[in-house]
């Protein structure tokens, strides 16, 4: 299967406050934002309001199908990075799972921050269920970590490495 075209947008406070209150968009796609995506506006939009918003990259993005034009999903960085380690999240709405647009987002996502200084590991936690978001790290180049600290939660990293191409 060709890797799905996507293009990663900055979430800024006015679109986080629009997907945590569901506000429609001409460009997104029906059913976006799901309640994932409010969800995750709604956490980094109370931590812009308290001050301690993350700065860019390390926070939250829109995923826009540049085939259709339409945001998707979410997916970003829970927040800088802690001891090299910077955990990642992300969101693909039902309607356009499976066509490898989850995998493009990663992929982007992860070139940024392992350009930025301090990022030499990307975490990411997947509920052990998750078998299409394990295989979209595993296509992203992530290993699946021994053990996940998380009951329930499968662990993969990737090696920041601003040199790879992805």
């Amino acid at each position: 299967m060709d890797r799905a075209a996507v293009e990663l947008r900055w979430c800024s406070v006015d679109l986080l406050r629009a997907i945590a209150t569901a506000e429609r968009a001409p460009d997104w796609a029906p059913d976006f934002p799901d309640d994932i995506d409010r969800g995750v506006a709604q956490r980094f939009l109370e931590l812009h309001e308290a001050g301690v918003g993350p700065e860019f990259p390390f926070g939250p993005f829109v995923i826009v199908d540049l085939a259709k034009g339409v945001v998707v999903g979410s997916i970003g960085a829970h927040g800088n990075p802690i001891n090299g380690e910077v955990e990642i999240g992300y969101d693909v709405i039902k309607s356009e799972r499976g066509r490898g647009i989850a995998t493009a987002a990663i992929l982007s996502l992860t070139a940024t921050l392992s350009a930025e200084p301090g990022v030499e590991v990307i975490v990411a936690r997947v509920a052990r269920h998750n078998t299409p978001s394990a295989r979209a790290l595993l296509a992203a180049g992530f290993v699946q970590r021994p053990a996940a600290p998380t009951v329930g939660f499968d662990a993969f990293e990737l090696v920041a490495s601003p040199s790879v191409e992805h």
